[in-house]
């Protein structure tokens, strides 16, 4: 299953994180920032198979234990989670 993004962005957004904008601001451009490197990296080694090889893995992993428990972010994976065994 392909999970399907929002383009809806509810309104306590930023106090669901205890966020103000600009920590907000930080936080997003930076997780950008680290995927548009592995965007480069994985393209590279789409052509360069032994270069950049455990980057892209190794990158998702950590991204994804950074974000798990944000608390917007946990919602969504357990919305997604009853949806998959839904199915």
């Amino acid at each position: 299953m392909i999970a399907k993004t929002s383009t809806i962005i509810p309104k306590d957004h930023l106090a669901e994180h205890s966020f103000t904008y600009w920590q907000h601001c930080k936080h997003a451009l930076d997780l950008s920032m680290r995927l548009l490197t592995m965007f480069w990296k994985s393209t590279i080694h789409g052509f360069f198979p032994n270069v950049y090889a455990d980057d892209g893995p190794t990158e998702v992993y950590n991204i994804y234990h950074e974000i798990k428990n944000l608390p917007n972010v946990k919602k969504l994976y357990e919305e997604l989670d009853d949806k998959r065994s839904n199915k």
